[in-house]
């Protein structure tokens, strides 16, 4: 199973325009399409609309198409999502974002999140504490509803107008939760579940990534390394991707990476990206 679409963000000369905590960017949409070696398929479309000076909203629409690693049975997840944020002229953003992932009457995730994104000179500092359901649809000794709380922190620097360089944490708590998450994780009566519960419960995240802008190019990469909550096993993940925006108000993108799943295997997967601003 792959967790790359979640773990990391379409790429490009504007690599940061993605993400409703975007500064300072004009309104925006995005198309994603990505294939990998587990048969899997994705598909993405991202709108950031500037509603005012200070004020942008965010709409998401995903869908993927994969066989679970461990069984044959698919999955087909879907993704929506929105979200708010005000940008004010002192150097500070905040906002509220909620994403609802997953296929119904097998097992969805509700995520809410809040932000505050703090802009230096040559720094930008993002902390984002968040709140997840992950609801249960199957007929086992499993709860049909575990909860999450966790806490995101993102750091970007740009040493000259070359590079950038970003590192970001994620931790997340299933104290309240963690003997029924164990328990589900166990049952031997809903192997698919046992196979997403497994990448869907992570328990910490570290991600570092670098960029070089030369003209009109963008060359990145990043990796990303998650540990599960479920039993400690850790997952590694590689992305490369270059940019160009030749075409005037058009992105044109490709991402290629390969992940290290927890069943000891190897998932390759590539993406390609389309961005228009206006």
């Amino acid at each position: 199973m792959s967790l790359f679409c979640a773990l990391i963000p379409a790429q490009g000369v504007y690599a940061d325009d993605l993400d409703i905590t975007a500064p300072y960017i004009p309104s925006l949409l995005n198309l994603e399409y990505g294939i990998d070696s587990d048969k899997g398929r994705d598909v993405l479309l991202f709108a950031s609309l500037m509603v005012t000076a200070e004020d942008r909203v965010s709409l998401t629409y995903g869908r993927r198409d994969e066989t679970v690693s461990g069984t044959l049975e698919a999955l087909n997840t879907q993704t929506y999502g929105a979200g708010y944020a005000f940008h004010s002229a002192k150097k500070f953003r905040i906002g509220v974002d909620f994403e609802h992932w997953g296929e119904e009457n097998k097992i969805t995730t509700d995520t809410l999140s809040v932000f505050l994104a703090l802009d230096f000179r040559d720094l930008t500092f993002t902390v984002s504490p968040q709140y997840r359901r992950i609801d249960v649809f199957v007929q086992a000794d499993c709860e049909s509803q575990l909860d999450n709380t966790a806490i995101a922190l993102d750091a970007k620097y740009f040493p000259n107008k070359k590079f950038a360089l970003s590192a970001g944490y994620v931790t997340l708590d299933y104290s309240k939760d963690r003997e029924a998450l164990l328990a589900c994780a166990e049952s031997q009566d809903i192997p698919l579940l046992v196979g997403r519960l497994k990448s869907v419960a992570d328990d910490k995240q570290i991600l570092l990534g670098m960029n070089y802008f030369r003209n009109t190019e963008s060359f990145g990469l990043d990796w990303a390394r998650v540990e599960s909550a479920i039993d400690g096993d850790i997952s590694n993940i590689w992305t490369v991707y270059i940019a160009t925006n030749r075409v005037d108000d058009w992105t044109i993108g490709l991402t290629a990476g390969t992940q290290e799943n927890y069943d000891d295997t190897t998932t390759d997967f590539v993406k390609v990206m389309l961005t228009y601003y206006w």
